[in-house]
This record gives structure tokens, sequence and C-alpha cells, in this order.
């Protein structure tokens, strides 16, 4: 008579132990995956202050070689003098418009850039004065280093509150890179961990499944050898009535 092994499933508490790994790691990744773009952003907010402190550097040394240029001019009469002059007007324009726009996000940054834009014009109305023949060069030659005086502590007010953003955003950096190399190694133990339970598991239930059929397959020999010994007819048929099995004595009887 033949028979069907039947297969066993797995207990549901090695189903919900996958489940629990999985959903752990799909929440550390995620976690990851934020930390990451956190990191890059803070990355670029970085990059962004290094540049506005270089274009104020930049101002400032294009400022230089404007009042320079003039009091070359002051002193020799020459108007070669006045080339650097005349180089820096336009950049100094540029790195103006150019600091407008970086800190337009940053209110207070924005109030100190406008305060700086008028000392510049300021200085830069008495830099146009000097360049041009006229007999009030000792009196506003004072008024200009007044005024590049004013230019160079509001550029430190802005350099300074820049490196102090940016101090913190380095040590936000430095410790979500902490926090994002621990929960790598966390999530890799775990990832170990749950491979090396889940193969422990599989042969558990494998070597167990193999002890139930082998039993199951004993049993079945057992039986057939006695229903095949049986002095009485033994059959079976299946839902539509057809004979299935019939056992040795029943071809003795007929």
């Amino acid at each position: 008579m033949p028979f069907k092994i039947q297969s066993f499933p797995k207990p549901g508490f090695i189903n919900l132990g996958f489940l629990l790994a999985a959903l752990l790691l799909l929440g550390g990744l995620g976690l990851v995956a934020t930390l990451l773009y956190q990191q890059q952003d803070e990355q670029r907010q970085v990059i962004h202050t290094h540049y506005i402190i270089d274009q104020l550097k930049a101002l400032e040394a294009h400022l230089v070689d404007a009042e320079t240029g003039t009091r070359g001019y002051l002193v020799t009469a020459d108007p070669i003098f006045l080339q650097p002059y005349h180089r820096a007007l336009p950049q100094i324009t540029t790195r103006l418009n150019t600091l407008a726009r970086l800190v337009a996000g940053n209110p207070a940054q924005v109030k100190r850039m406008k305060r700086l834009d008028q000392l510049v014009r300021d200085k830069m109305a008495i830099l146009i004065r000097l360049s041009r023949p006229n007999d009030s060069a000792q009196v506003l030659l004072p008024i200009g280093r007044q005024r590049m005086d004013l230019i160079r502590g509001q550029v430190a007010v802005i350099v300074k509150v820049e490196q102090q953003g940016m101090r913190v955003r380095q040590q936000a950096l430095h410790a979500d890179y902490r926090t994002t190399t621990r929960l790598i190694w966390v999530l890799m133990a775990l990832a170990l961990g749950n491979g090396s339970w889940s193969y422990w598991q599989s042969s558990r239930e494998f070597s167990r499944r193999q002890r139930v059929e082998q039993r199951l397959d004993r049993s079945q020999q057992r039986y057939r050898s006695l229903v095949e010994h049986l002095k009485v007819v033994v059959f079976q048929t299946d839902s539509s009535g057809r004979w299935t099995y019939l056992n040795p004595v029943w071809e003795a009887v007929t």
C-alpha cells in the first residue's frame, strides 16, 4: 500500500525570528542612510562656510590693491600706478554680490553684510576721489584709513561668526561619523548573528525532519510487510471507487 510522506512546516518562532531580524536590519539601514545624508549636508555647509571666508579675504585683498594704487598715484602723479585700482574695481563689485548671495539664508549675516557693503561703498567713494587730481588728498587719506579699519573689523566679525558655525557643524559631522561607524558594526554583527542563528535553526530543522521521515519510512516498510503477508484480501480505492492497491492474496484468490 503506498504511503505519502508528509512535509513538516518550520515552527512559527523561526519565521518570527527571521521577521524581527529583517525589521531590525531594515531599520538600521534606514538610520544609516539618514545619517549619511546628514553628513553630506553638513559637509556642504562646511564647504559653503569656507567659500564665504575665502570671498571675504579676496574682497579685503582687492580693497588693499585699490588703495595701494591710488596712494602710488598720489605720490607720483603717474596714471600707471592706478592700474591695480582699475583692476580691483570690478572684482570688488563681484565679491560683494557673491557674498550677498552666499549669506542670503542667514538673516543675522545678511544684516552684517549690508553694513559691510555700505562701508565698502564709502571707501570706494573716497578712492574714486583720490584717483582724480584734487587738492583734498590730505583730508581724504585719514578718512580712507578709518573706513578701511572699519571694513577690516566688519570682515573679522563676519568671519568669526562663520568660523563658530563651522566648528559646530564639524563637531556634528564627527559625531554623526562615529555614530554611523558604530551602527554599521552593529548591523554587521546582527547580520552575522542572524545568519549563524538561521543556519543553526535550519540545520536543526533539517535533521529533525530527516529523523521523522526515517521513522515513517521504517513504519511504512513494517506495515507493507504486514499487509502483504496477511492471509486475507487487502485493497485500497480512491475517491472514484477505483482500486489503487491489492495485496498479493488477491492474486492467489482469483
